[in-house]
């Protein structure tokens, strides 16, 4: 055990009995029969100035801990599910748009998966953190413009999903526009499991936020107001599984 003293680390104790275990999201840590070191007990003999003086091997006690982290890092494994709305669906069609995947994101009809990626951490609680996607979506007018979002990511403090988005072809449209919101979530809370490490939410509601709205109108639209901010999307279901 080792511990600031007088501006400078100092060991101040030795265990030979340590242990340590997962317990859920975090650890548990116990030292038992903790024994004073030399240079403590000289330290506190010259201090203190005891009848009975302080030696080394001195039995001193044990200490215990159990912690649980902010954040727990999410591994790559799972999918998680982005079902488009049915009217959100509806008005592409009217449009002459075509939602399709990229790999490795799939999809069978309005129902799209995208896998999780590595990079990404999340409260248990659902406090906060970043739940990162791989794949693409690409939005296709034939004889107008091109939308792709690339690696959803959903940050969950903010309740925004953003992806590298490209609006194509160039110069008609800007090109790649870099990463920003491109869905907005509604209030959600999420479903933990500490003995399988599991964070969980299903059925997020999602609406475009008013830079996808833009994009659609000027790349779908002819510029006509079309797509509003705050229109229902789809909504956002995922499992993932914590280091």
């Amino acid at each position: 055990m080792i511990a600031k003293v007088g501006g400078s680390q100092l060991k101040i104790a030795t265990s030979r009995k340590l242990s340590s275990a997962r317990e859920g999201f975090g650890t548990s840590f116990s030292a038992k029969q903790l024994k004073l070191t030399s240079k403590v007990a000289t330290r506190l003999n010259k201090k203190l100035r005891p009848k009975i003086p302080f030696f080394q091997g001195q039995l001193l006690g044990s200490v215990s801990s159990k912690a649980q982290p902010r954040l727990t890092t999410i591994l790559a494994q799972g999918k998680a599910t982005l079902v488009f709305d049915e009217a959100f669906v509806a008005k592409m069609d009217e449009h002459f748009v075509s939602i399709t995947p990229i790999f490795p994101a799939e999809h069978q009809k309005s129902v799209f998966t995208l896998p999780i990626i590595g990079g990404g951490a999340l409260a248990p609680n659902g406090s906060e953190g970043e739940l990162r996607t791989d794949g693409e979506i690409e939005f296709l007018q034939l004889g107008a413009g091109q939308v792709f979002w690339r690696e959803q990511w959903l940050g969950v403090a903010e309740r925004l999903d953003s992806a590298e988005v490209d609006v194509e072809p160039t110069p008609a449209f800007p090109g790649k526009l870099g990463r920003l919101g491109v869905l907005r979530a509604a209030p959600f809370g999420v479903s933990s499991d500490p003995s399988q490490r599991t964070i969980s939410t299903s059925g997020v509601q999602l609406t475009l936020t008013a830079q996808t709205a833009q994009t659609f109108d000027e790349a779908f639209a002819e510029g006509k107001e079309d797509f509003k901010a705050g229109e229902v999307a789809g909504t956002l279901s995922f499992t993932a599984q914590g280091q």
